[in-house]
């Protein structure tokens, strides 16, 4: 999860222009997770926060990264316009989830996640 610097309950380019931005920089970070996860030969891959689909593969799946943290977390959603929106405990709704599936363990996942972030001069939440 990335947090907003607005919130998403409403409609403006300005919540347009920061959806992107947080896409954005997900998929760079996501396609640099999974391809180092790939070249040890594990099964990884990011969906699409836009679309729900897989970014690398091609399955008829899609996925719902609001209906997932809900879940798994417990966050409520609330309906807005053909759209849910998290509710982060923080955050509030200022908060862009999105997801990445691999079947690397822990210990790999952290070994690559931490070479990505210094390979991009990336800040980790988990430094702070």
């Amino acid at each position: 999860m990335q947090q907003s610097s607005i919130s998403f309950q409403e409609t403006t380019f300005e919540v347009a222009l920061e959806k992107n931005r947080l896409r954005a920089r997900f998929i760079r970070l996501g396609c640099s997770l999974s391809f180092a996860l790939q070249q040890q030969k594990y099964l990884s891959d990011l969906f699409d926060p836009l679309t729900g689909r897989p970014f690398l593969g091609n399955s008829g799946l899609t996925w719902d990264d609001n209906a997932a943290v809900s879940a798994l977390l417990n966050y409520p959603v609330i309906s807005y316009q053909n759209c849910t929106l998290l509710l982060h405990p923080i955050w509030k709704n200022n908060v862009y989830p999105a997801t990445i599936v691999t079947s690397a363990p822990q210990v790999a996942i952290e070994s690559c996640l931490a070479q990505v972030i210094a390979d991009h001069s990336w800040k980790s939440a988990i430094d702070n």
